[in-house]
């Protein structure tokens, strides 16, 4: 009885041996399976990080860049307020021109109307003065006249 206690051990033991060498062979596929599998995730993992590493970079960029643009803004505002301030001081200035300008053209046709005048007087001048050199000439034939 031993012998065939033996026996079926064996076999028994034989199947658990074949049983467990399938098992075997299944998690050395599975183990294989997994290993391409991590070998996948870990190219996956590195081209994530080397994603990540871009994005970092351009998010560094970016604020750099939005920073450059903020101060850029900054002094363009400050420019436009000078210009403004300028614009204001030119535009007063302007107007002060102006109103020289016209006081000045005021004076101007005053200074015209005095001298059409006095040429009008210089005018009536002449006459009367030719007037009384042709009465002097009259008066020397006359005498002229007379004397002869």
């Amino acid at each position: 009885m031993q012998n065939r206690e033996l026996i079926a051990k064996v076999k028994l033991y034989e199947e658990e041996r074949l049983s467990d060498k399938g098992e075997l062979k299944r998690l050395k596929g599975d183990c294989s399976e997994m290993d391409k599998q991590r070998q996948g995730h870990v190219t996956e993992l590195h081209a994530i990080k080397t994603q990540l590493a871009v994005l970092r970079q351009e998010q560094k960029e970016s604020k750099n860049l939005v920073a450059s643009l903020q101060d850029q803004l900054h002094t363009a505002n400050t420019q436009k307020s000078k210009l403004e301030n300028q614009i204001d001081i030119q535009h007063y200035q302007c107007v002060k021109l102006e109103n020289t300008v016209r006081s000045v053209s005021e004076e101007v046709v005053k200074g015209n109307d005095i001298i059409s005048k006095m040429q009008a007087e210089i005018k009536n001048y002449r006459s009367k003065l030719k007037m009384k050199h042709m009465q002097n000439v009259n008066q020397e034939k006359i005498i002229q006249e007379l004397k002869s």
